[in-house]
């Protein structure tokens, strides 16, 4: 540089040294005249850089400033980067709960620069006209010290404004790196002298000033005042909002008015949120304080920076994927989608689908182009209907992020909410493969045991004995058979599968799996017909109650019951059917299947009871009185006792 500075006839150049040219001196202030004692390689570099600028300051004419910069920081300073100083570091890892290392016993002291003091340096080097501050080196730095247990005092005290949860970290002490100096303090006086340098600011009023933060602050200080947009307030995203509202302004968007009605007078009818959960994060309207505003308005959520989209993704008649509500949620984000915003994906989709689908749609409804403007996210729903033991927050989960940067805050975004902490996937295909084959794996272990059940039908086995004595070995699965319905197991491997083909591959085994799991209904009704026979039970105009409508128990989820299929087939020989399900909405139930189903136990008797749903009511009934003198008791779920049923899956 000091070459081409010379070649083309550059006035002046000023460059950068450093205070560890001073090494272990003993001196203190450090003053620079003092010859120094570097103690690394990049000490004695800077050293040898100051002696060639004064060979070429002598020999060539070109003026040159030096200046020995003293442990500077500023807000675009990487706590990662090959050159972090320890305060950006301190803050990065107590902004995320993690203990800063201390080496030694914290009593080594530091000069500690904020940059606003570094810029007035260069320029007044740069503007100087006096003689006598040109060819020189200069210290620049605030002109005093502080210990690092000052330094980490005084930090978690600002940053404990910014999140309590700050005072509460630990901080570890370490051993004393090799070549650490103990203290380091420069004298500025040659530089106020010469240059009227003048100290702009501390450590103290750098960190408070509005230009002062450092990178790492500011992001956090972001994240703190994030405000996130659910799309969709359905078993996924109303736990999902009711979670981040107890630490963030969030406010829930869905196109159902009786539904978000609903849920502003604190009640959700699915029963995945607690009345007395949600009510003590609900608000009246859409705010920067922490809480959920339920909303069907557009303009509520335009001025949200993180969006996440929680809407279903079902499949057709025909099981192949539709990406309807997907796209539709799209583009109702995209219109009011801004720089720096971020989108992040939960429903399941094949992989591939979130950056090959979704994103375009966002890029041509806003205007904006993707991952320059508007970043994305993917981190798949875990959501288990009806389970109030491995709820939202204590479920694992998977982030997944369009860069390297944004996968980093989605993780984080995450993980400040969920307990049980998050994986963060190399890349969103990763992210949605991982989601697909989590369900693709039960539903494949299901039909093997559905399979089972057939086969040991046949050798008059009981199946469940046998699964029981199969589960006395440590590695052996412990699945069930029964009807797979619901919006994951039944659903998810369509959406491999049909990728799968795209690439030319017929998956056998998953597709194997799917036919064997949804011909259970019709064997289900085909057994009972079989019982009815044998036991001279009348067929047709039979009367059949059937226990349960939900597609898995002690829940209100009707999505792709598999309980319709038995239904349909028991229907099919002219039997008169009755469905009782205390759990299931009766509109809602006629409306997806056109049926009736009933929440009130009728006072009839019965041909035939068929359990299909493990509902906890259903334990405790009395079934004496629902049952004519010559009956039958179907079990699909395995929990009436031997005296009560005929037969059981």
């Amino acid at each position: 540089m000091l070459v081409a500075a010379r070649d083309h006839k550059v006035k002046r150049f000023v460059f950068a040294a450093s205070s560890s040219t001073y090494g272990d001196s003993e001196s203190m202030p450090k003053v620079e005249d003092i010859i120094g004692k570097p103690l690394s390689p990049y000490a004695i570099t800077k050293y040898v850089n100051e002696l060639y600028a004064d060979i070429f300051s002598k020999t060539y004419g070109l003026e040159t400033i030096s200046h020995r910069y003293f442990n500077v920081f500023g807000r675009k300073q990487d706590p990662n980067g090959a050159y972090a100083a320890v305060i950006p570091k301190f803050v990065s890892q107590l902004m995320k709960g993690e203990a800063p290392v201390i080496n030694g016993d914290g009593n080594y002291s530091r000069d500690f620069t904020p940059i606003d003091n570094i810029i007035q340096a260069n320029v007044l080097s740069l503007i100087t006209t006096n003689e006598k501050a040109i060819n020189a080196v200069y210290n620049v730095a605030f002109g005093d010290r502080n210990t690092l247990n000052d330094l980490m005092r005084y930090l978690k005290e600002y940053l404990s404004e910014l999140d309590t949860a700050v005072a509460d970290v630990n901080v570890i002490y370490g051993l004393n790196r090799a070549g650490d100096i103990p203290h380091s303090h420069a004298s500025i006086q040659k530089a106020k002298n010469k240059k009227q340098f003048k100290v702009q600011s501390s450590i103290f009023t750098a960190t408070r000033l509005e230009r002062g933060y450092w990178l790492v602050l500011e992001k956090f200080i972001k994240m703190k005042k994030n405000k996130i947009a659910i799309i969709g307030l359905g078993y996924v995203g109303l736990p999902l909002a009711r979670l981040f509202a107890t630490k963030y302004a969030v406010v829930g968007f869905d196109i159902n008015k009786e539904r978000v009605a609903a849920l502003t007078t604190g009640v959700d009818s699915t029963l995945e949120v607690s009345d007395t959960a949600l009510q003590e994060v609900l608000l009246p309207e859409s705010t920067d304080a922490k809480g959920l505003f339920c909303t069907t308005e557009l303009a509520d959520i335009k001025d949200c920076n993180y969006y996440i989209i929680t809407v279903p993704t079902p499949v057709d008649k025909n099981n192949r994927p539709v990406l309807t509500p997907l796209i539709k949620a799209s583009e109702t984000v995209g219109t009011v989608l801004q720089k720096d915003d971020t989108v992040i994906y939960e429903s399941t989709v094949y992989p591939g689908a979130t950056e090959e689908e979704c994103i375009p749609v966002l890029e041509n409804v806003s205007g904006l182009v993707f991952n320059k403007h508007f970043y994305a996210g993917y981190s798949p729903e875990r959501i288990n209907p009806g389970d109030k033991k491995h709820t939202v927050e204590k479920i694992l989960k998977v982030t997944s992020g369009s860069t390297l940067d944004t996968g980093k805050k989605v993780d984080a975004l995450y993980k400040s909410v969920i307990t049980a902490g998050t994986h963060l996937a190399p890349t969103i295909k990763v992210a949605e493969a991982s989601k697909v084959i989590e369900n693709s794996q039960r539903d494949i272990n299901i039909a093997f045991v559905n399979e089972l059940a057939k086969i040991f039908n046949l050798m008059d086995i009981n199946t469940n004995d046998v699964l029981e004595a199969a589960g006395t070995k440590w590695n052996f699965l412990p699945f069930k058979p029964g009807l797979v319905g619901g919006h994951c197991i039944g659903v998810d491997p369509y959406y491999l599968a049909q990728k799968a083909q795209e690439y030319g591959y017929n998956p056998e085994i998953i597709l194997a799996g799917r036919r064997l799991n949804d011909s259970m209904g019709e064997y289900v009704a085909s057994e009972v017909i079989k019982l009815m026979i044998a036991k001279d039970v009348r067929i047709k105009n039979a009367e059949i109650l059937i226990l349960g409508i939900t597609f898995k128990e002690n829940c209100p989820d009707v999505r792709n019951t598999k309980a319709v299929d038995v239904v349909a087939a028991l229907k099919g020989y002219t039997t008169n059917i009755t469905i009782y399900d205390p759990w299931a909405s009766e509109e809602e139930v006629l409306h997806e299947y056109g049926i009736k189903s009933v929440k009130i136990l009728p006072k009839t008797k019965f041909d035939v009871i068929v359990l299909t749903v493990a509902h906890n009511e259903f334990k405790d009934l009395d079934f004496s009185l629902l049952l004519k003198d010559r009956s039958i008791v179907y079990d699909v779920k395995n929990i009436l006792s031997n005296s009560i049923t005929d037969k059981r899956l």
